[in-house]
């Protein structure tokens, strides 16, 4: 067949290819619509992330507080030891201004040493790990006066016990020449006057101990009022 001719079948169908031209009222749209995406990502991303990092500083001081607080020894009673004992350092200082400044925190802390000596160490070091940490300048001052307290503390101990020794090695040849001179048993009489002097500070310290028990016993089995 050549090129003259006509074919005997019918043309095909030229394909039609349609092309979706957005308008600009899509376009816009579309653009708005992907920032409107973009920053609601980003935002969850920056909530979820101070989520994340609120939980993390939860948990890092759920941990620093069973660090400083030891689970064998209780807060209850000594917390409300240390609140009275805080509570009379102000009263006692009410009538004057320096006294009313120095007194409560003195009273808090000695009060935390005696009745929470364990939590009030914790803390103590914590303190010092931080100042370690973020100040430590201030943390090798603190640390040479703590050692030359130390040092002033031991040399008293020493002075003192040294004069104790003394003014009872004194009283001792005193008696014995007292004895010597006069006949007089005078080191029995200081024997027993000793010996009286135990005994009353034993019963006073054994009625002290069983009123903390008391106090302790009635503060548990009294349960909380409600403050109206």
């Amino acid at each position: 067949m050549t090129r003259s001719q006509l074919s005997i079948y019918p043309d095909p169908t030229p394909e039609i290819l349609l092309v979706d031209t957005p308008s600009q009222l899509e376009e816009s749209i579309g653009h708005v619509r992907r920032i409107a995406t973009r920053a609601y990502s980003e935002t969850r991303g920056r909530v979820q992330g101070g989520v994340d990092e609120w939980i993390g500083v939860e948990r890092a001081v759920e941990r620093k507080v069973k660090e400083i607080v030891p689970a064998d020894e209780p807060m209850t009673p000594g917390i409300l030891y240390v609140g009275v004992a805080t509570l009379t350092g102000s009263v006692l200082g009410r009538n004057r201004m320096l006294l009313r400044i120095l007194l409560p925190p003195t009273f808090f802390l000695a009060s935390m040493s005696y009745f929470l000596p364990r939590t009030s160490h914790n803390i103590y070091a914590y303190i010092q790990e931080l100042e370690s940490l973020y100040l430590p300048s201030l943390a090798v001052q603190h640390t040479q006066i703590e050692n030359l307290a130390a040092s002033t503390m031991t040399q008293a101990k020493q002075a003192y016990e040294q004069s104790t020794d003394w003014l009872a090695g004194e009283v001792k040849r005193g008696v014995g020449a007292v004895e010597g001179a006069t006949g007089v048993k005078v080191g029995e009489a200081f024997g027993m006057a000793k010996a009286e002097v135990g005994k009353v500070a034993a019963e006073a310290k054994s009625k002290v101990e069983d009123f903390e028990k008391k106090a302790e016993e009635k503060i548990r089995e009294e349960p909380p009022k409600r403050l109206v």
